[in-house]
């Protein structure tokens, strides 16, 4: 039975389609999606792991535990929840124990190749994307590990379609912000194969100790720790936005006993959030 195309009935769907297809050419010329743009321009506000206030990893023992049971019975796994929640964190500190081939860039096929063949050592040479494609598919099934797609969203036709054959023959986790078809593109016709694993907000406790800790650290002042519960309130349990608080009180001194100065880091995360600083 023929599917109907997840992106068709979305409104713009035609001027998206064209977009998704020239992205999925690969040529240098053609400009990301505003949604890709987007993505790619929150990703780059969240400190690297070495940045000295980045958030450590806290919590999460029921989706390592869930993802290490579905490593072991090699299944399709969908990790799903919205930006900086910390998915690319629970990936990588479920890869310290379990082998991953970790790919974060798959707004193509053709940077999906770029992607997997720059970890694995390879050089393309005159190869075509079809032919680096293929390579890659007859590779990763002898190596037999399972190979994580992160950032996915608006998936083209030609991503879905390798997405798919690798999950014909080892095990594939998608990490995306959403299931919904407008959102997560071609892809959306096929994750009823996958084990979902969401993630949800960080509890209060979990906030507390991360904020203590860099405190404790001489990162941030000291009398932050006091006011755990109104940086859990700003940041809604979000590690990235307590990443971006954290970086605030680490740039300047705030008067966190009066609510003007609660409010005023809130509003130089929010300013810094619209308008990052160049890099």
């Amino acid at each position: 039975m023929q599917t109907t195309s997840p992106i068709k009935s979305h409104p713009g769907g035609a001027r998206r389609s064209r977009r998704l297809n020239a992205l999925n050419t690969g040529d240098a010329r053609n400009p990301d999606t505003s949604e890709v743009a987007a993505l790619k321009r929150t990703e780059a506000r969240a400190p690297s792991a070495s940045h000295p206030l980045a958030v450590s990893f806290v919590g999460r023992k029921e989706e390592v535990r869930e993802l290490h049971r579905i490593y072991a019975q090699r299944q399709h796994a969908l990790i799903v929840g919205p930006a900086g929640i910390g998915k690319t964190a629970l990936l990588r500190q479920v890869r310290q124990s379990c082998p991953l081939l970790l790919c974060e860039e798959t707004s193509s096929l053709r940077r999906i190749c770029d992607c997997l063949e720059r970890d694995l050592g390879w050089k393309h040479y005159k190869l075509n994307v079809v032919e680096r494609k293929n390579r890659l598919v007859e590779y990763l099934a002898r190596r037999n590990q399972p190979v994580v797609f992160d950032h996915v969203a608006l998936t083209p036709p030609r991503v879905a379609r390798f997405m798919t054959q690798l999950a014909e023959r080892i095990p594939v986790w998608i990490a995306c912000r959403s299931t919904l078809a407008h959102d997560i593109g071609h892809v959306w016709q096929y994750i009823f194969r996958f084990v979902r694993v969401e993630l949800p907000p960080l509890l209060r406790s979990e906030t507390r100790v991360l904020v203590e800790a860099s405190a404790d650290a001489g990162r941030i002042q000291v009398d932050a720790k006091a006011h755990v519960a109104e940086l859990h309130r700003f940041c809604k349990g979000n590690p990235r936005v307590l990443e971006e608080l954290l970086i605030e009180l680490a740039a300047r001194r705030y008067d966190m006993d009066k609510p003007f100065g609660r409010q005023l880091l809130d509003l130089d995360r929010r300013i810094h959030e619209a308008f990052p600083p160049s890099p």
